[in-house]
């Protein structure tokens, strides 16, 4: 990650460190991934071993709970998060991140609305079925799960332009306007 931020700035971590400091720090760097790999591919192991284990009506029960957290999780938090299949078990897991960049405006008429596709950078992957938990974009790319995903936002355009109505309208004046004698006949 860091070569690359130095190949845009067009330097090298030699020039960057110093001959004497870039060595020892390309080596700490590797030994680092190294690491991070091996503990990702032992977790891996680890839940597809639990996974296996498990007895048929266990995997049923675990199936039937995700479905149901899966949508809400989906129509809850649906900004950051994306289904996805689990590198351990091979069933439907969950991946979420941040927000690196988002792409241009398009109004939709018909629905009011305005969209825009976001583009994340997975952090966090979580399996219910096998339980397999990874943590930070390296921990995932060592899994093969670290490419950048995008997802559709939709925004009411009040909210988008940060419009509050109350500053062009008398609430009190609307409702007694529209709602007359009804209104605050308490």
């Amino acid at each position: 990650m860091i070569e690359v931020l130095l190949k845009h700035f067009g330097t090298n971590i030699n020039d960057f460190l110093g001959d004497d400091h870039a060595t020892t720090a390309i080596e700490m760097l590797r030994d680092r991934r190294e690491t991070i790999k091996k503990e990702v591919l032992d977790r891996i192991t680890a839940a597809q071993k639990l996974f296996g284990g498990l007895l048929p009506e266990e995997k049923t029960k675990r199936a039937e709970q995700w479905a149901s957290t899966l949508k809400d999780l989906l129509q809850n938090n649906r900004r950051l998060l994306r289904e996805i299949k689990c590198p351990a078990c091979g069933l439907s897991a969950i991946m979420g991140g941040n927000v690196v960049g988002r792409g241009p405006v398009r109004i939709d008429e018909s629905s009011t609305t305005i969209d825009r596709e976001v583009r994340i950078l997975p952090t966090k992957f979580r399996c219910t079925h096998c339980e397999l938990k990874l943590d930070g974009f390296q921990e995932l790319r060592q899994a093969n799960l670290g490419n950048v995903y995008t997802v559709e936002e939709s925004e009411d355009p009040m909210e988008f332009f940060g419009i509050d109505p109350t500053d062009y309208i008398d609430p009190e004046e609307f409702l007694a306007d529209h709602f007359g004698p009804e209104y605050d006949n308490e």
